[in-house]
């Protein structure tokens, strides 16, 4: 069957005619208790096709509600036009789910930077929009993290089109967080357990710490990113940062100065020159390349080489002091890293 109806303030008129070709009468459904909408015979796969005329300056807040509302629900095509223009154009919404568990999604290209609360089921969420934590009286969290909740657990307007910021939503966003508490413990006890590169599982370390406080990274996972954003490390006692020393003390562990020496390289443009500057701590380690230097000497001139040919404002050099076979396990743990480029 094949429905084509306009909706308009004050009712809704069939685009399928009465009359068939053969000048049978098709059949119809009746809407809102008196209009006839006519249907037709059909062999095109199911689906629903929304036609709306909009004014030019509405356009950017339709975008961003179609993306914002529809990015989780599979197979929706999004397609507008001029008036006057005789093709469509093709506007991507659809969200890339990086991580679902029946419960939360974390997406790579979520429009919100904390959590939002979707109502529905399996391939058909509705995005409801972030969680108003001050509404519901409860501490500001961060992470791009959609809870995916039961309808029934929550309130809502009467037409569905928005939440109510009640006790009853309090309580279920405050069951979804305990949960959430959990999986984020698991997944990132479980990646890092899994790290065997030792210098990428401080970097990653160092990545959970920072968003944690600061609620984003420059971390490359960003199921990691999101589950670390949103987590209160010191809520959370049982994630193991496996094989190191505990979260606490990896904010002191420092490198064997005796056999190592770390340095951030970075161009000062004001005084133009390089400046090397000592890292004592493996918790400055974040994005940067990491460089090794196991004979001689450094010099300015590789220096800017490096620094202009990655267009980065810096990169981090590891110098040996001492022979390699003299070298204690943590160090030699770093010096086997696949990060390590040649200096």
């Amino acid at each position: 069957m094949k429905y084509i109806f306009d909706v308009y303030l004050d009712k809704i008129e069939s685009i399928v005619p009465k009359f068939a070709k053969d000048g049978s009468v098709n059949k119809f459904i009746v809407l809102k208790d008196k209009y006839e909408v006519y249907w037709e015979p059909t062999q095109e796969k199911n689906g629903v096709e929304v036609s709306v005329e909009i004014k030019k300056y509405d356009r950017t807040r339709l975008f961003e509600a179609v993306s914002e509302q529809l990015m989780y629900i599979n197979n929706v095509t999004f397609l507008y036009k001029k008036i006057n223009d005789i093709s469509f154009t093709q506007k991507e919404i659809a969200a890339e789910v990086l991580y679902n568990n029946g419960s939360i999604i974390i997406s790579k290209n979520s429009t919100y930077n904390k959590p939002h609360i979707l109502l529905g089921t399996k391939n058909a969420l509705i995005n409801y929009g972030p969680v108003q934590f001050r509404e519901l009286e409860l501490e500001e969290k961060k992470g791009s993290v959609g809870f995916i909740m039961d309808i029934n657990t929550v309130d809502v307007t009467p037409a569905r089109e928005a939440l109510v910021w009640s006790s009853k939503t309090r309580e279920a966003v405050i069951n979804k967080y305990k949960e959430i508490q959990t999986v984020a413990s698991d997944y990132i006890s479980s990646t890092l357990k899994s790290e065997t590169d030792y210098l990428q599982w401080i970097i990653t370390v160092n990545s959970i710490i920072r968003a944690a406080i600061n609620g984003g990274s420059s971390i490359e996972n960003k199921v990691i990113e999101a589950f670390s954003s949103i987590i209160s490390l010191s809520e959370v006692t049982d994630i193991k940062f496996f094989p190191a020393p505990a979260l606490p003390l990896l904010r002191t562990y420092v490198p064997n100065k005796a056999e190592l020496k770390l340095r951030n390289i970075r161009y000062n443009s004001y005084q133009k020159k390089i400046e090397r500057v000592t890292i004592s701590s493996y918790s400055s380690i974040g994005s940067n390349d990491i460089y090794l230097l196991k004979e001689g000497t450094v010099s300015r001139y590789t220096d800017r080489y490096i620094l202009e040919k990655s267009g980065k404002e810096s990169f981090i050099i590891i110098q040996l002091n001492v022979e390699e076979a003299n070298l204690s396990n943590p160090s030699r743990a770093i010096l086997a890293s696949s990060l390590l480029k040649s200096y």
